[in-house]
């Protein structure tokens, strides 16, 4: 049976996967490999879509975060889209808002198509 989340293509070529409404000790491990395959498969950029996802754990931080650096070497970088509130407020508290790149754009408007 296949956990992982699911996945689709921006127009530019990234790979968005999106997150649903928790990334907690359940799943970070199945995003954790996805990120890992995607970056070794040089599939970047890559975006989380956050938008529906309401509880964010430590594990699910760690998944994120454990990956960032990987994408940033590859010249590339994993971009958080439309985290809500209570995800914000989590990475402010742990000081990761200045380290991560966040957008509260929808990714079709940061392409240009509405």
């Amino acid at each position: 049976m296949n956990n992982n989340f699911p996945t689709r293509r921006s127009k530019s070529g990234g790979l968005v996967i999106e997150i649903g409404t928790h990334l907690d000790n359940n799943n970070a491990s199945v995003l954790l490999d996805q990120l890992m395959t995607a970056i070794d498969k040089n599939q970047l950029p890559i975006y989380l879509d956050m938008k529906h996802c309401e509880l964010l754990s430590s594990s699910g931080v760690g998944a994120i975060i454990s990956n960032v650096e990987a994408a940033r070497a590859m010249g590339s970088d994993i971009t958080l889209l439309q985290p809500r509130e209570t995800v914000l407020v989590i990475l402010n508290t742990l000081g990761l808002t200045k380290m991560l790149s966040i957008q509260q754009t929808r990714l079709e408007e940061m392409e240009g198509v509405s």
